[in-house]
């Protein structure tokens, strides 16, 4: 509960995670983003903020945030206006940013997961026992873009050679065949050339 005070909170990030997102509720206090919480680093420096109107719930954008590290959450109602709220902090699920933390993946499969506004990208591998062709597709979910070309997939060999790349425009969902790929493990890089967040879901399955 919120008055003329100020509240904090601790927590400590997860040893496998790298995006969280904070909601809060402003349950009763006042108007006007009476509410107002910032998270900051052990070195005091915030990393984000959010304001509230009352009877509200919005989140952050998902926030980049070190691994095992220590932050701090700070609750503000402005003008001092008194009531409650109440906050959650989740990790989000997200897939390795490197190619050497590419999530495993199967054909025929559906996935579908979140590329995040800070420079996000997401690896995947799977293993092709098989030579011949296979489709890929992927649809833009609702990343917050501009209906540019919000989602890029690209695929590449085992030997880091680009095989192709699928673009899909927001809201749309786009397949591109590939032919006589040859057995072996291939790799799916997906990301968003501006920079914008949102879900998506991808598909690889033999023709």
């Amino acid at each position: 509960r919120l008055g003329s005070d100020v509240d904090y909170f601790k927590f400590k990030t997860l040893s496998t995670t790298d995006y969280y997102r904070l909601t809060v509720k402003n349950i009763n206090i006042g108007n006007n983003y009476s509410c107002f919480a910032q998270i900051f680093d052990s070195d005091g420096a915030e990393v984000t903020k959010l304001g509230v109107d009352s009877g509200k719930e919005w989140s952050t954008e998902d926030i980049k945030l070190g691994r095992n590290k220590l932050y701090t959450v700070k609750f503000t109602s402005y003008f001092s206006c008194v009531g409650d709220y109440k906050f959650v902090i989740k990790p989000v699920a997200d897939a390795g940013s490197k190619k050497s933390q590419a999530v495993s993946v199967k054909l025929g499969k559906t996935y579908k997961y979140r590329i995040n506004s800070t420079g996000d990208v997401d690896y995947y591998k799977f293993k092709l026992t098989k030579s011949g062709n296979y489709c890929f597709s992927s649809k833009d979910v609702d990343i917050s873009g501009r209906n540019w070309d919000d989602l890029h997939m690209t695929v590449y060999n085992s030997s880091g050679k680009q095989v192709g790349t699928i673009i899909t425009y927001k809201g749309k969902t786009t397949s591109k065949t590939h032919k006589n790929l040859k057995k072996g493990t291939y790799y799916v890089k997906i990301s968003s050339p501006y920079e914008y967040s949102g879900t998506y879901t991808f598909r690889i399955k033999k023709k």
